[in-house]
């Protein structure tokens, strides 16, 4: 019994933190910023908006795909990404590059092509090693959970760490 409520104990406060972290929903974002959207993104239909981190994030729908697009406080647009929900959806590159690298045996939680001001695409992949734990989640029970950041043509450009 007391293994019970310590495990409902441990699952309360893994939720809250991750609520914690989650982004913050907001209702007013600068004109500048709302322009910059509307100027880029004309036909897409706004779900709402979110700020994490200094930077205003656009969730709307685009070409019957969700998307997110992230501005800064005056207006710039950063970069905008789109999940991705199978691995044959990378490039081969990628592909190759991830099945070749010390992450091959990783778990990945998360795909997403980003789209940057430059005109080029990077993919973030989200991945957890588990640490060898078969009863491990998804971003769960990993002390290795990492973001890694593609080129389109395979190459790592960084890692940054899983809440990043």
């Amino acid at each position: 019994m007391k293994t019970l409520k310590s495990v409902i104990l441990i699952a309360v406060i893994g939720i809250s933190s991750y609520s914690a972290m989650a982004q913050k929903k907001i209702a007013n974002v600068p004109a500048v910023v709302s322009s910059a959207f509307t100027s880029q993104y004309p036909q897409a239909g706004l779900k709402g908006w979110s700020m994490d981190r200094g930077q205003y994030i656009a969730t709307f729908k685009y070409n019957n795909r969700d998307w997110t697009a992230h501005y800064s406080a005056d207006g710039n647009w950063l970069r905008s990404e789109r999940n991705i929900k199978h691995m044959a959806n990378l490039p081969a590159e990628v592909r190759m590059a991830v099945r070749s690298s010390k992450y091959a045996s990783y778990h990945i939680d998360e795909m997403a092509r980003l789209q940057m001001p430059d005109h080029s695409y990077q993919y973030r992949l989200s991945v957890d090693n588990n640490n060898g734990n078969p009863t491990a989640y998804q971003g769960v029970g990993g002390l290795d959970n990492e973001n890694l950041f593609y080129s389109e043509h395979g190459r790592l450009i960084r890692t940054a760490s899983g809440n990043e």
